[in-house]
């Protein structure tokens, strides 16, 4: 591990990145709105899949995103059973306190083209294999 303090610079500024991405897709305004999204989106995911998979997803995000990724993780209770797309946006809606200011699918989607554009199409396809149908058609292919 490198000893390197500008790691912390460069892991800031990735992350913003993604939260302007974000924001620009999703149309939410500012990175506040962004990051509330990303954060309700990456947990509901990482929930839904097995540990082995969301540990494989985790490895690729920038430090600072997987931090709030395996922010309160218990991959005892994992994978989540959502077997649909309305369990799955109820539960972002549940936990993104910005949710009733702004359109929830496409504030998924819009994480779901930031992870599109940030983690490798081989990862994306193992953990799109792993979501029940109905939520896999709601990402859309790069």
């Amino acid at each position: 591990m490198s000893r390197d303090p500008s790691l912390f610079a460069r892991t800031v500024q990735e992350t913003e990145h993604w939260l302007d991405e974000l924001a620009a897709a999703s149309d939410l305004g500012d990175r506040s709105e962004a990051y509330g999204a990303l954060r309700a989106v990456l947990h509901r995911l990482r929930d839904r899949l097995a540990a082995t998979e969301a540990s494989h997803l985790a490895a690729q995000l920038p430090t600072l995103v997987r931090g709030i990724y395996y922010e309160g993780w218990n991959p005892a209770r994992v994978p989540h059973k959502v077997r649909d797309w309305d369990g799955f946006k109820a539960e972002v809606e549940a936990e993104w306190p910005g949710a009733a200011r702004h359109d929830t699918d496409r504030a998924i989607e819009g994480v779901f083209t930031t992870l599109n554009r940030n983690v490798t199409a081989g990862e994306l396809d193992d953990v799109r294999a792993e979501l029940p149908p109905d939520i896999a058609a709601h990402w859309p292919r790069s």
